[in-house]
């Protein structure tokens, strides 16, 4: 996939109903991010998705990193 159509595609999966959505938005943003600095052909990768899910957690946890989260 063409790094234009991923970001096309990928924020009109975001319902702005959605609780989640602050936290959705901000994975989309870093899978952005990496996918830019590393390939794009690692978007289906199931060790990248592992990859980003534990850059946010830890994130998410430390406190330096919330207010640039939120």
């Amino acid at each position: 996939m063409r790094r234009n159509a991923l970001r096309l595609l990928r924020p009109t999966a975001l319902n702005p109903d959605d609780a989640q959505q602050q936290r959705k938005a901000f994975r989309i943003f870093l899978e952005t991010l990496l996918l830019a600095e590393l390939g794009e052909h690692l978007i289906n990768d199931p060790a990248f998705q592992g990859m980003v899910d534990d850059i946010q957690t830890v994130m998410e946890r430390q406190t330096e990193t919330q207010v640039l989260i939120e």
